[in-house]
């Protein structure tokens, strides 16, 4: 069982036409701001470890950053702080992203339980999944019309009302879609998934998406 890379995911991503930010990974500070130069500020940097599970949790992300100076100063910081909260953590790079403004932040999840078949998994972010544990799920294959009632079936629902419903169902049945179509992949982890409102043209988004496979 390993953790891909992010270049993978992100031609997985590609592949099944799940939206996704603008980036690059970095090797060093200067890599990280050629990269930044090429996106456009503001831009996102996000350690790149197999032994990260959440950037949050170990100060590995930083937000907001308009500056040749603090990309440089940024990436230095960032892989430091993650040193310093888990002795021998492997860093790849860092994850150079363009900075998005959402209406909403959504998690989208596929895992395979124990007898090979997938539970799809939707909802708000933040507490409302982590502690309050309103989500909804579907096993098998999920189509539209059914990711569209995943997501009136959360009970914080209300607070999805303006955004584009259909751009956020079309990733659900995506998710669902490698689930079934990639029998190597264990677990799929959009966490956040940026939605916007209805009518403004950018749909939804993948903004941090890890895929475990099996090998």
């Amino acid at each position: 069982m390993r953790t891909l890379g992010a270049d993978r995911v992100r031609e997985i991503l590609k592949e099944y036409g799940i939206p996704v930010p603008e980036e690059g990974v970095a090797e060093d500070g200067e890599h990280a701001i050629e990269i930044a130069n090429k996106i456009g500020y503001p831009v996102v940097l996000k350690v790149i470890s197999p032994d990260v599970v959440r950037r949050r949790h170990v100060k590995g992300i930083l937000l907001d950053i308009n500056s040749d100076r603090e990309v440089g100063e940024g990436f230095e910081s960032i892989t430091k702080n993650v040193r310093d909260f888990i002795s021998g953590a492997r860093i790849e790079g860092v994850l150079v992203q363009e900075m998005l403004f959402p209406k909403k932040e959504v998690t989208v999840s596929m895992i395979r339980d124990s007898k090979s078949s997938q539970v799809v998994m939707f909802g708000l972010g933040g507490i409302f999944s982590e502690i309050l544990k309103d989500i909804s799920y579907r096993t098998g294959q999920v189509r539209e019309n059914d990711a569209c009632k995943m997501i009136r079936e959360v009970g914080s629902h209300k607070m999805l009302e303006g955004i584009d419903i259909m751009s956020l169902a079309k990733i659900i049945t995506k998710v669902s879609k490698i689930g079934v179509e990639m029998e190597d992949v264990l677990e799929v982890d959009m966490n956040p998934v940026f939605v916007y409102e209805r009518g403004a043209g950018k749909g939804a988004v993948a903004v941090d998406t890890r895929i475990i496979v099996s090998k």
